[in-house]
Formats: structure tokens, sequence, C-alpha cells
């Protein structure tokens, strides 16, 4: 992909074309948020919290777990790795089963493509495929439609069209010298998928301290899960 965008890079007119200005903000936004490439797997300790109106959904749904729903005190293991992850409740019952599927979607989609990885990975890039949308670039990934990713010129946010599983977006905040999600969110025509209140430790890379899971159908998302990560250890 770079040296595909090389030469667009190597820009020495003091007169800069569109062109040009889109492709150097493609540039500082792929240097901004690299994978982690030397970034080995660990396994961390997860503690669930849910919101009490997550928690009666659960009640009327799994009246026969009403006692261990009331009394909340359930942790996942979560493993990421650069090309794998896993997430496991530490005791499964129908309603841990349940909420494992959400988990799944919080830690194995959306913080495995925007944290583990960069949503730039696997992304092909061409010098014509890049286009300007007034305040978004878009890296055309289809020829003739809106499939891709769409970059603001003025915040770190990205969002990107799938032929099949919907938009996917994200948000990024600068902590110390790491740009980390504050947002994401998976949304399609029957849902709404959506990670913040995210708190990070400033000034490294290390997993996030906490965050909830909001989730919704296409009006607004409401709170679901506090997801607490804890000890985290070398795999």
């Amino acid at each position: 992909m770079m040296r595909l965008l090389a030469l667009f890079f190597l820009v020495t007119t003091a007169c800069q074309t569109t062109h040009e200005k889109n492709a150097i903000l493609l540039k500082d936004r792929i240097e901004k948020l690299q994978p982690l490439s030397e970034w080995k797997p660990i396994r961390c300790e997860v503690k669930t919290e849910l919101a009490p109106q997550q928690a009666q959904k659960y009640i009327a749904a799994f009246p026969e777990e009403k006692e261990h729903i009331e009394d909340w005190d359930m942790t996942y293991e979560w493993t990421p790795r650069r090309s794998r992850c896993e997430i496991h409740p530490k005791a499964l019952t129908p309603v841990t089963a349940n909420q494992r599927a959400f988990m799944e979607e919080a830690f194995c989609t959306l913080m495995q493509v925007f944290w583990v990885h960069s949503p730039f990975d696997d992304l092909k890039v061409e010098p014509n495929n890049i286009e300007d949308h007034d305040k978004q670039v878009f890296l055309r990934q289809k020829e003739d439609s809106d499939l891709g990713l769409y970059l603001d010129k003025e915040s770190m946010s990205f969002e990107t069209k799938t032929a099949r599983k919907g938009t996917y977006s994200a948000k990024y905040a600068l902590h110390g010298t790491h740009w980390l999600p504050s947002e994401i969110k998976h949304e399609t025509l029957t849902f709404k998928f959506l990670l913040k209140d995210f708190e990070w430790e400033d000034g490294i890379r290390t997993p996030p301290k906490s965050f909830w899971i909001y989730v919704g159908d296409v009006g607004d998302a409401t709170p679901h899960t506090q997801a607490q990560i804890g000890e985290c250890k070398a795999y």
C-alpha cells in the first residue's frame, strides 16, 4: 500500500492540488494509527457490570437466573492476539452465553480492528481511488459504489461502509503520544452497537481500563454492559 502512495507523498511544490493534500492527509492518518506490530499477545481478566435496564431485561428473559443477575459478578478472560481473539466467561450459563455475544462483538470485532490493528490494515489504496468529498477523503474500494473508507479532514475519525456488514466508524483521541479510540460504532439497518466512555492510561498503549457497551435498534443505543479490564499477563 505504501509503495502505491509513495509518489503522492513526495510533494515538493509550494502550491498543492486537492489530490496532493488528500494524499498527505492519508499519509498522516496511516502513520498515527500504526497497528501494534511489536505488541505481544496478552491475557486479561475482564469484570462486567450490567446496566440496570439490561439487568431487568435479563431477569424477564432468564427468570431462573434472577438471583444470579441481581447479584451479578461475572468475569471474562480476554486473549487478544494479532491474528485471533478470544473472550470466554468464567462461568457459562444461559444468560452469560447471551452476554458473551455482545462481548465478542465488542472485544473480538471492534477492539480487534480499531485498537489491536489499524483501520488501514488490508485496505487497498491506489492513487486513482483517493477522492475528495468536501469534508472527507474517500478511499473507494469498489468501482461505482460508495463502499470504502471515509476519513474526516478535521478530526481523527473514520467511517467504513461494507457490502454486507453495515458501517463501522471510529473516533480517536490523543493520549500521551498515542491515538486511541474514544468511540467505536457498528451500525446496520436493524441495529446499532457502540463502545464509548473509554478510560485509558495516558502515555502508554495498554488495554483500556474500562468502557461501556451500548446497544440499540435504529434509534438511540442504551447502556448494556460496562467492561472493566483488570490484570493482564503475557500470553
